[in-house]
């Protein structure tokens, strides 16, 4: 696992997931949440920012208990993530018309 602040309170955490990664398309999520402990209780749902073979990355801002847990950990420690979650959107060929 890796942080890196891109802005202020803003993270990219890249995460080895290579059960999710590779299943990952554009519009998809996981849910996050903490082993061992219930704080905070429940799963928090995080968009995919980008999904690239065995990696996952999540871009969120810093603004709660468990925002602000996720940016701090280290990279020998870990979460627990479950998906990809949602209706992905479909892929469109490369100069279609998308809208």
């Amino acid at each position: 696992m890796e942080t890196r602040e891109v802005a202020e309170r803003t993270f990219i955490t890249t995460f080895l997931s290579p059960h999710i990664a590779p299943l990952v398309t554009a519009g998809q999520f996981v849910m996050v949440s903490f082993p061992e402990t219930s704080d905070p209780l429940l799963p928090r749902a995080f968009s995919v920012c980008d999904a690239d073979g065995d990696k996952l990355s999540l871009l969120y801002v810093a603004v709660g208990r468990g925002t602000r847990k996720i940016s701090m950990l280290q990279a020998d420690e870990t979460l627990i993530l479950n998906g990809p979650l949602g209706r992905g959107f479909p892929k469109t060929a490369s100069g279609s018309r998308i809208w």
